[in-house]
């Protein structure tokens, strides 16, 4: 499985929700600090970093696919070597 657009569209969402909230808790009065930073950076990155982990690109290949490709490479071989014998 890979990235679709719903994924990209969910990390979009999250990000946003993030720096929405963040930016509502600035505004009603909430100092800044480095471990309200940190809390925000992992919030934010935690959920994105999860889902290119578990969708990190294309699935592994079918018996079938395999056999297919493994088929119509020896009648490749087998056609080559008609002609050349020709």
């Amino acid at each position: 499985m890979s990235l679709n657009r719903f994924h990209l569209t969910v990390m979009s969402a999250w990000f946003m929700t993030l720096v929405v909230v963040l930016g509502i808790g600035l505004t009603a009065g909430i100092e800044p600090s480095l471990t309200g930073a940190l809390g925000a950076a992992g919030l934010g990155c935690v959920p994105a970093i999860i889902l290119l982990m578990v969708f990190r690109g294309a699935p592994p290949r079918t018996i079938a696919e395999v056999l297919h490709h493994a088929e119509g490479s020896r009648d490749r071989a087998a056609r080559a070597s008609a002609l050349e014998n020709f």
